[in-house]
């Protein structure tokens, strides 16, 4: 099974200071050396563009990360977009026969794990087999053509938009939650499937 993560991800952004390059990295599991890198490359960055769809010149500086740069210096206090579309062969990797892992803290380029997203609008595409966890509020789950795609956002921000993904089975717990003005809250217990190993 070809285990590769394409993002095609559109940021919207404030800056805090003048920047004539920004930095991004995507994390992954099996980084080789900058020359093994570069002979079998597992990391490919197809297009980095500005709000208005032109391209940006970026730079590679290692296995994992690179460098945008601007064609003049964007002043403090600019709104911008910054859309990047990229492949990695190597965010995910398969722990075990029912257990595949992708790094939670960098598989979205721009972001830092403690960087506060104010919004976002995340769709998400696997295999139908697999069930996809995340935070915020699923707006959407559907499954057709052997992918299941599902849509999330959130209501307030969020440190990082974290998703997980797998073979799981869920049940509604007996234990009912209400909130305060006596809403019940579904608490819902997922756990890994054996399926994998019958």
């Amino acid at each position: 099974e070809n285990l590769e993560v394409n993002g095609d991800v559109t940021y919207g952004l404030t800056t805090k200071r003048e920047l004539a390059s920004l930095p991004f990295a995507i994390s992954r599991a099996n980084v080789a050396s900058d020359v093994q890198d570069a002979k079998n490359p597992r990391l490919f960055v197809n297009s980095i563009q500005d709000g208005d769809g032109n391209e940006l010149t970026w730079v590679k500086r290692g296995g994992y990360d690179g460098l945008v740069i601007f064609p003049k210096p964007v002043p403090v206090n600019t709104k911008m977009t910054l859309r990047m579309r990229f492949t990695s062969l190597d965010s995910i990797r398969k722990v075990n026969p029912s257990f595949t892992a992708m790094d939670r803290g960098g598989w979205l380029p721009f972001v830092r794990f403690a960087d506060f997203i104010d919004t976002f609008d995340l769709t998400v595409r696997t295999p139908d087999r697999f069930t996809v966890l995340g935070v915020g509020k699923k707006l959407s789950d559907d499954a057709a053509d052997g992918i299941r795609t599902t849509r999330w956002t959130a209501e307030k921000p969020v440190a990082f938009p974290t998703i997980i993904f797998g073979d799981y089975l869920s049940a509604v717990s007996d234990h009912v939650v209400k909130k305060s003005d006596g809403t019940p809250i579904p608490v819902i217990v997922t756990v890994f499937s054996d399926r994998t190993f019958e």
